[in-house]
């Protein structure tokens, strides 16, 4: 993926009308863009709990390679707002609460239009 399909994908995702479509068109260029990075491999997308009350966007098997994200929790949760306004600090928090939930360390929160405050 090269800076000017990375630049014309995020373009394209700002001009999806259908938010469901904005969402999931961000996750894979979020994943595709990850998938680049070595070590790292897609291992679910759309995860969802067995209550059916959480749903996990993105998650990333991280061998940790020398020249990829060594430092990053295995498996790598990624949260993707490909929301049309800034998210809210609110959101972060639930992620956050997310993550020490499951047990993990850290995660990534891909915000397409920032995250507020």
């Amino acid at each position: 993926m090269t800076a000017v399909s990375l630049t014309a994908e995020l373009d394209a995702i700002e001009a999806e009308e259908v938010p469901i479509h904005k969402g999931k068109r961000l996750e894979a260029m979020i994943s595709n863009l990850f998938g680049l990075i070595p070590g790292m491999s897609i291992d679910g997308h759309d995860v969802v709990n067995a209550y059916r009350t959480e749903e996990i966007d993105l998650i990333f098997w991280n061998e940790q390679h020398e020249n990829g994200f060594r430092f990053l929790d295995c498996p790598l949760i990624v949260e993707c707002k490909g929301w049309s306004r800034p998210v809210s600090g609110r959101e972060v928090r639930y992620f956050a609460t997310e993550l020490k939930d499951k047990g993990r360390r850290n995660g990534i929160f891909v915000a397409l239009k920032g995250i507020t405050g």
